[in-house]
């Protein structure tokens, strides 16, 4: 330590001047070492490879890759391998830090010193943990450098990353982590004793982290994980640097490293004079206090899963009894303020229908709304308001048939945990590393600069309990009109259903022109760009920065004719768009935008409101090649066919659960408001929006096949982005990068059951994954009339036929109060076609094959494929499915 050995001698009376003397010495020193170098250059090259392959696979397979891997909102993931290869670096750093003391020959220098041993300690920690914490920087800096250069320049690789997720990781991240570690390592080296058996001891833990750390729940993520974004992603929308609970653990991290390093201080060889005593119950009191802390955040987190669970148990119990309390709401109405991040205001006016003798009206109502005033019929009522269950207690039964009034005052900030408590998976109390976290977690978002409330939060009373709300064939849809304006601070910009107008007062008013089941909310300083189709409004709200993935070059054109042809063959087919306003919204990729229940319904279907995920269709390039062929220049491309690249992106968005794709929303909004209800109902419910993307558009291939979170649930391997790169590399092995996620209808129990169950009547409550794998594989137009996607007029014939019976109102399975133009109720002659197959069982898309079973030269056993049948693979009788496909939709 040449600073205390020689030179100017530093004022040893001033505690921090030695300090820091002692922290420049170790820097000093540790940076002459060989390995010092070695162990930066190989994080700062780690860190460039990461960054760097995953920009250009953006770039060239960017549809195909948007969502799971990318440069701009994923520095919480990248920066695990970052720090552990930090962490790392410091083994190889600490464990000779007193040798090198004894070799450089001032170790009793040192020691004659007479400063503290804890202040030698700190300062070594400081120096050490400097010392890998300054390439970190250089690292992060390089890769920020390039995505501005990228930016500045319009490259077709390469962005930055976002700056709140950047910053938290080079200062509340790394610093407490490194300081523990360097801390750690210290008093390992001063107990042990032993540089060897120090390093496998802290080469075990680092092991057993590496182990544990990816199965850690996601509702624990910021308890005991210290880094930011680690089980979600970062936003531009709705940037977050530090929750307050963030906060708090890195503090308690800091109280653990003090601990250690008076422990350290304590067992050190060097002789200070110090009372050891008070030392040990100064370092005692750290270890407890920063113990306590974190396990304060466990106890919290996991009282608010105990809290997600009684409210399930409750919602359960008034279900039982919903056949003497739930109303049919009939219209909505009122006024809904929104201070961001501080209160939501709602004063609303709910007109009722009666539909049996009640003694009581019960709502679903968010727990983190406080009710100011209830009124029915004009009278003030008593209610409760517990666990999320508005119970109002009505004086007198109020007979069948009786319609009536209830108004109401409330505010608060809606709990977003509050949604989806019946969720065959619950995404919080999955592994953190889960694929489910590409899809969000959060239904509710409400802050400063974002406000993204999904209709499951609750945010407005909804009849009845909140339990089995996704499940047609239990819980028959409430539609009713709605009529809200909504007041925003100057600057923002609310979608919700129905088209937006400027109120007198300075709010903003939706008004439905049909019946809805549904009201979502979402307000932000958006940027928009709007056309007119049809005399219908569609929109699209947007980061400003991220126009860039929506700047399809010159295709407006050719966009409106095209959404004016298809509106022009729904009315042919009297199946009119609707709404009178259709808007595509950006959300934060942390938002939830599936569906809870057994099914886990990847389609959001919100009426009028298509969400676009943040790291979807936004970060989409428009030079990759998907929209430039190679041998042609950007400029030359004409409108045509950049419109059916922009379909060709649509669709791969469209095959991801949540991937907010231009077509399904389309279909969602078109089918928001109707829906099949009792027996059989998510069948048909499957079965129309199969034949809507057929009317829609036939042209584009539609990835057929259940869009459901299950899919998802899976946790990626560990090392998962590194070890993808060098499979990519390597290996030319593209998997791991492009899959999704499993496919769980691949398990033989899923065909075992699928093969002697009909659709009509699915057991849901048994293996909630399974039976979601059967409307995927039976329940599609297919199975009603099959057609050729070689011919895709032969599809549009078969939807056309279709739509013909399903416009039919003489059977009510499908409700909808709406005018003419919601069109889609089942009739009886959809129904005759579609008992004998939905009541069936086995899969009718699979023929027997005309060639006989033979040996291979190996002896194994094989189907001897006719010569013709090469020839004429995918037609009748040749053994595979009609379409071509592996035999599952």
């Amino acid at each position: 330590m040449h600073g205390l050995g020689g030179g100017r001698r530093p004022e040893l009376d001033n505690p921090i001047q030695t300090f820091l003397a002692v922290a420049a010495a170790e820097i000093r020193t540790t940076r002459r070492l060989v390995r010092t170098w070695v162990c930066a250059t190989l994080a700062i090259f780690v860190t460039l490879a990461l960054f760097g392959f995953y920009a250009w696979l953006e770039g060239v397979y960017s549809t195909s890759v948007i969502g799971r891997f990318g440069t701009r909102f994923e520095a919480g993931q990248y920066g695990v391998y970052l720090l552990g290869a930090m962490l790392l670096a410091l083994v190889f750093l600490s464990l000779d830090i007193r040798e090198r003391d004894e070799h450089d020959r001032i170790a009793d220098v040192v020691d004659s010193r007479p400063f503290p041993n804890i202040v030698l300690v700190a300062g070594q920690v400081a120096g050490l943990t400097f010392t890998v914490w300054f390439p970190m920087i250089v690292a992060l800096g390089l890769v920020q450098a390039f995505g501005m250069v990228a930016r500045t320049f319009d490259w077709w690789m390469g962005d930055t990353i976002e700056p709140y997720s950047l910053v938290a990781l080079a200062t509340i991240d790394a610093i407490p982590v490194l300081t523990l570690w360097s801390s750690l390592l210290v008093l390992l080296v001063v107990v042990l004793r032993n540089r060897l058996v120090a390093a496998l001891t802290a080469l075990f833990v680092i092991g057993c982290l590496g182990w544990i750390i990816p199965d850690v729940p996601a509702y624990l993520v910021e308890a005991l994980i210290p880094v930011s974004n680690y089980a979600s992603h970062a936003s531009d929308l709705a940037p977050r640097f530090a929750s307050p609970d963030v906060l708090f653990q890195r503090g308690a991290l800091l109280l653990l490293a003090a601990g250690f390093v008076v422990f350290a201080a304590v067992w050190h060889p060097r002789a200070d004079g110090s009372s050891r005593s008070r030392q040990v119950v100064a370092a005692t009191v750290c270890l407890v206090s920063g113990g306590i802390g974190i396990g304060s955040l466990v106890v919290q987190a996991e009282n608010g899963m105990q809290q997600r669970a009684a409210w399930l148990a409750a919602h359960r119990l008034a279900a039982q009894q919903e056949a003497r309390t739930r109303v049919d709401v009939v219209r909505l109405g009122g006024s809904v303020g929104v201070s961001p991040g501080r209160n939501l205001d709602i004063d609303v006016v709910i007109a009722f229908e009666v539909p049996r003798e009640l003694t009581a009206l019960v709502f679903s109502f968010n727990p983190g709304m406080r009710i100011s005033s209830l009124a029915v019929g004009g009278v003030e009522t008593p209610f409760s308001h517990r666990d999320g269950l508005l119970t109002v207690n009505l004086s007198t039964p109020m007979p069948a048939g009786t319609t009536d009034l209830l108004s109401m005052g409330a505010a608060g900030v809606p709990d977003p945990r509050f949604a989806h408590l019946d969720g065959a998976v619950d995404p919080w109390r999955v592994s953190a590393r889960n694929a489910l976290s590409a899809l969000g977690r959060e239904a509710g978002i409400f802050e400063r600069s974002y406000v993204g409330l999904m209709p499951a939060v609750h945010w407005l009373p909804a009849s009845g309990a909140n339990v089995d709300r996704d499940d047609p064939a239990r819980r028959a849809r409430d539609f009713f009109l709605v009529d809200l304006a909504v007041d925003v601070p100057e600057g923002w910009l609310v979608a919700s259903v129905g088209g937006r107008h400027a109120d007198d007062g300075g709010a903003f008013r939706f008004a439905s022109d049909v019946p809805v089941a549904e009201v979502p909310l979402f307000a932000s300083r958006f940027d928009r760009r709007a056309i007119v189709v049809d005399g219908i409004d569609v929109e699209l709200l947007a980061h400003p920065d991220h126009f860039r993935g929506f700047r399809m070059y010159d295709i407006e054109g050719a966009l409106i004719s095209h959404l004016e042809q298809v509106h022009q063959d729904l009315r042919n087919l009297d199946l009119g768009f609707p709404l009178s306003a259709m808007s595509f919204v950006e959300v934060p990729t942390r938002l939830r935008t599936f569906r809870g229940g057994w099914l886990l319904d990847g389609e959001p279907g919100l009426p009028g409101v298509v969400p676009l995920k943040e790291n979807g269709l936004p970060m989409v390039r428009p030079e990759h090649r998907y929209l430039v062929s190679r041998n042609r220049r950007s400029e030359q491309v004409d409108a045509e066919e950049k419109l059916f690249q922009l379909h060709n992106i649509s669709r791969n968005l469209d095959a991801m659960a949540g991937g907010g794709g231009i077509m399904t929303g389309f279909v969602g909004s078109l089918l928001a408001t109707t829906g099949a209800r009792g027996e059989g109902a998510v069948a048909l419910d499957r079965i129309c929006r199969r034949l809507a993307y057929d009317l829609v558009e036939p042209r584009v291939y539609y990835v057929e096949g259940l869009k459901s979170a299950h899919n998802y649930d899976t946790v990626e391997g560990r090392g998962t982005a590194f070890a993808s790169m060098l499979s990519f590399l390597i290996l030319e092995d593209r998997r791991p990068l492009f899959r999704r996620g499993r496919v769980f209808v691949d398990r033989p129990e899923v065909w075992d059951r699928a093969l002697g169950s009909p659709l009509w009547g699915l057991e849901t409550d048994r293996d909630p994954a399974g039976v979601g794998a059967r409307p995927g594989s039976q329940g599609n137009a297919h199975r009603v009339w099959p057609t050729r996607r070689a011919r895709p007029s032969w599809r549009r014939q078969a939807a056309r036929r279709t739509a013909r019976t399903v416009r039919r109102p003489e059977l009510s399975l499908v409700r909808s109060r709406g005018s003419g133009r919601v069109g889609w109720r089942t009739g009886r002659r959809l129904a005759w076609r579609l008992a004998p197959r939905l009541r069936s069982t086995g899969l009718s898309r699979f023929h027997r094959p005309r060639w006989p079973l033979g040996r291979r030269p190996d002896g194994s056993s094989a189907l001897r494929e006719p010569r013709s049948c090469s020839q004429r693979r995918g037609s009748r009788g040749c053994g595979v499915p009609r379409d071509g496909s592996p035999g599952l939709g």
